[in-house]
């Protein structure tokens, strides 16, 4: 959606910025933020309850500063500081856990488009 956006609006000048936040240490985990929901279908139980167990450890221990991550963002939107005389990409990911992400879901396509390339091209019409 918001690639679409972009292209909707960049010939007005408007600047589309997707952030890719990893996981900043705020509040968001906390058991007054948290609320806990049944899953409606019962195969999802298990995972449901291995998901929130997950979660609940990881409060108040994510790695990232959420100030640094406002202080970038503005930094970003004003073309100040880190962004000063870059040019500020449609899509940032920001935090040591999501590069790390980022980075192994591009190898995994690179991979996939290497070992289907010849399937992946095969598909014109043959006049």
């Amino acid at each position: 959606m918001v690639e679409s956006l972009q292209q909707e609006v960049s010939p007005f000048g408007i600047c589309t910025l997707l952030m890719e936040p990893g996981r900043f240490r705020t509040k968001l985990l906390s058991s007054q933020n948290m609320k806990k929901v049944q899953p409606i279908v019962a195969d999802y139980s298990e995972l449901s309850k291995a998901t929130i167990a997950g979660l609940e450890q990881e409060d108040r221990k994510q790695p990232g500063d959420p100030v640094k991550f406002v202080e970038h963002v503005l930094d970003l939107v004003r073309g100040e500081g880190i962004a000063k005389g870059r040019e500020v990409p449609f899509r940032l990911p920001l935090g040591k856990d999501v590069y790390e992400e980022v980075k192994r879901k591009c190898e995994e396509t690179l991979k996939l488009l290497a070992n289907w390339e010849e399937v992946i091209n095969g598909t014109d019409i043959v006049e």
